[in-house]
């Protein structure tokens, strides 16, 4: 009788034992090793999903932009000011955009270079990918500074454009016309951060 005895407590405290070091992982650390595991693959990736990720992040940050000129412009205009709306521009130094582009750690320009409506993407060097994509005339208010001098832009405009841009000379334009190209920058490792954050993201369960 006390060997069985002996035997069932040896028993319980071996199942204690294995209870209390061997149980099963919280969910939270579950979820973070798999968060790990998933930048690890980030890290292994193809060029075609760097890039496809850089077509986003240059994708998002033009359409911002150009949403947030498209109501300033609209709105400093209605109110008579020409002088209010080229404090509107250019659109990449506005505070929305320029947070956008740190968080994805991207150099925003805008050239004169003319490029086509669908954007591009192009590795450029070892440890960046370019996004290209034209900018064209398609806002009305685009031709008060950019149209035909006379009908469309005034005498007082292009002297208050040429006291602000002193080598301005973008007029005579029509509209829907091409007048330059957003030209995005993206290193290779904020690629990775981006592609990670967004990983992280998708493996959050929900509330």
């Amino acid at each position: 009788m006390r060997k069985l005895i002996w035997a069932g407590a040896i028993f319980l405290g071996v199942l204690l034992s294995f209870l209390l070091f061997f149980r099963p992982e919280p969910l939270a650390v579950r979820k973070q090793l798999e968060a790990e595991a998933e930048m690890h693959k980030v890290k292994r990736i193809t060029p075609a999903r760097m890039q496809a990720e850089v077509r986003h992040i240059g994708d998002s940050l033009v359409l911002t932009a150009d949403s947030l000129l498209h109501v300033r412009l609209t709105s400093v205009f209605q109110a008579g000011g020409l002088t209010a709306a080229l404090k509107n521009y250019p659109p990449q130094q506005y505070p929305e955009v320029r947070a956008l582009a740190q968080k994805y750690g991207a150099t925003v320009v805008r050239t004169a270079e003319q490029a086509p409506d669908t954007a591009t993407v192009e590795t450029v060097g070892q440890t960046e990918i370019l996004y290209t994509k034209g900018i064209f005339l398609n806002q009305t208010e685009c031709l008060k500074c950019h149209g035909t001098v006379g009908p469309e832009v005034t005498e007082a405009t292009l002297t208050e454009l040429r006291r602000t841009y002193p080598a301005f000379k973008a007029t005579g334009f029509k509209a829907n016309a091409a007048i330059g190209s957003w030209q995005i920058k993206v290193s290779r490792p904020a690629i990775l951060e981006s592609l990670s954050r967004r990983s992280r993201k998708s493996l959050q369960m929900p509330e």
